[in-house]
């Protein structure tokens, strides 16, 4: 979740940039023995066997994937909406240069279908706690 600004390590994170080899894999928790102090997972990408070192809860700002029936504890639903922005709105340029993209790009059968998935991705504001609350730099995303 947002720090409000607050400093942590890398290994507090959800930074894939690590100094280290561990994975991350978005898992299911199954079952939660607290008496036994075992967390049970499925759905990893790992050999069984494999020690997991750390769990974070489900975000789906930052995990990139839409779980079905997921759940998040209430102190992390609290901040889901932290990164919301207004709205996406799209210029004659850019709808202009969007349908000369999606002609040249294999991944998306049209332009309204590329517009879609980016208004999607810039509709959540990712600027540092600094920037959003208005020190150091604009306050439109995309304006100079």
């Amino acid at each position: 979740p947002r720090l409000n600004g607050a400093k942590v390590g890398v290994f507090s994170t959800r930074a894939p940039h690590r100094p280290n080899p561990i994975g991350m894999t978005l898992v299911k928790v199954t079952k939660v023995a607290a008496d036994e102090g075992v967390v049970y997972v499925s759905g990893g990408d790992f050999v069984d066997g494999t020690p997991i070192v750390d769990l974070k809860p489900h975000l789906p700002y930052a995990d990139g994937a839409s779980l079905d029936n997921a759940r998040v504890p209430p102190w992390v639903a609290d901040h889901l909406g932290c990164l919301a922005v207004r709205g996406v709105t799209w210029s004659d340029a850019a709808v202009a240069a969007s349908e000369a993209l999606a002609r040249r790009l294999r991944f998306f059968a049209t332009a309204d279908e590329w517009r879609a998935s980016m208004t999607r991705v810039l509709s959540f504001d990712i600027r540092s706690q600094h920037r959003r609350l208005g020190g150091g730099g604009g306050g439109e995303i995309g304006r100079a």
